[in-house]
This record gives C-alpha cells, structure tokens and sequence, in this order.
C-alpha cells in the first residue's frame, strides 16, 4: 500500500463507520507508523519447511526445494515463484548482476539499465535486491534466519567485505528507490541515480 493509500485509509480508520473492522494484512514495516498506531497488531507464524513444501506441492509446484531456497519462510513470495515458475530465472539474473555490482565487476549502468528495460517488473526487481541486501546484513550479525537460503555462501563473503554501515546504506537507497518507482517517478533517471549512488557507497 502506498503512503498516499495509506493516509487517505487514516481518517477512516481513526472514526470507522459502526460495526466496521479492517484487517490490514502485511509486514509491520510497510505500515506508516500513524496507521500501526491505530491497530492491533497479530502476529502470525510462518510455516515450517515442511508445511511450506506442502502448500506448495498443493499449489502443483514442480521445484519445491529451489522455491523454498529461493524465498525461504516468505510464503507470499514462494507462492508466487510457483505461480510464476519464470520469475525464479529473473531473480537469479537480477542477483547474480547485483553481486557483479557489489564485487565492482559491473558497470553500474549496466544494472541500471537492466532494472529498467521493463518497467513492470522494476519493483519486482528492486524487492529482490533489498532482500538480498538485508539478508547480508543479517549474515554480518550472525544471524541464519535468511529469504535467500540458496545464496548463503556469497552473502556471507559479502558480509565479511562490507561494514553493516555500507550495507544499511545500499538498503535505503534500495528502499528509497521503491518508493519514488512507486509515486511514478521516471524509470531511468531513479535506475541511474540509484545505481551510482550505491557504487559510490561501496
């Protein structure tokens, strides 16, 4: 929902019509804080691998490890890759260039012009990449709780070459990008200053 959704739902929300409630389904974070403030916040478990595999062999998947390796407890995402078996492609293409930027082995405006050739999948894109990101950040804190189980080996190099500083800062230019792509920002110019932006930072 985007911050403009979400401030016009502030009014409604604050004097709801009688016998109204809202189930505002989502992450915590993607909600501004005056809306958090106004709910009561449920907290629902994610699934086991197991219980995940499941569902997913339920929804016909084919590759259920290479899902569940790819999105990790992220339900919503692994069920997306199985609605979508070709958007596993896109991500390992998109991650796999985003570590050449990350390794200095790419061009930035390579990437850039990559995240924007299609405009319909640049939020897509950008989504991967700040899971990506935080998951490295995650690594430097020893954590192993991760989205991206199947990448384990180079978050950790990653994490070991970048300081958490760096990595906050390459997530919210991430972040920020999503946003503006969000409030139609023009494509190219976002792509471009991101991506410079982030090889100025590493």
């Amino acid at each position: 929902m985007t911050v403009q959704a979400q401030n016009a739902l502030l009014k409604t929300l604050e004097s709801p019509p009688e016998r109204t409630a809202f189930l505002l389904v989502g992450r915590q974070s993607a909600f501004l804080p005056t809306i958090r403030s106004r709910c009561v916040a449920v907290t629902i478990k994610p699934p086991t691998e197991a219980e995940l595999m499941r569902m997913l062999e339920q929804k016909g998947a084919v590759d259920t490890r290479r899902i569940y390796n790819a999105a990790g407890a992220d339900t919503e995402l692994a069920l997306r890759y199985a609605e979508t078996p070709a958007l596993l492609d896109l991500r390992a293409k998109t991650l796999d260039l985003f570590d050449e930027v990350l390794n200095k082995k790419c061009q930035p405006l390579v990437m850039s012009g990559y995240l924007y050739e299609d405009k319909q999948l640049a939020d897509f894109k950008l989504t991967l990449m700040i899971s990506y990101t935080r998951d490295i950040l995650l690594c430097s804190l020893g954590c192993t709780d991760m989205t991206n189980k199947d990448r384990m080996k180079i978050m950790h190099i990653h994490a070991k070459t970048f300081t958490a500083g760096v990595i906050n800062a390459i997530i919210e230019s991430l972040a920020d990008a999503k946003r503006k792509l969000g409030a139609n920002a023009n494509i190219k110019l976002l792509m471009d200053a991101l991506l410079l932006d982030i090889s100025e930072v590493l």
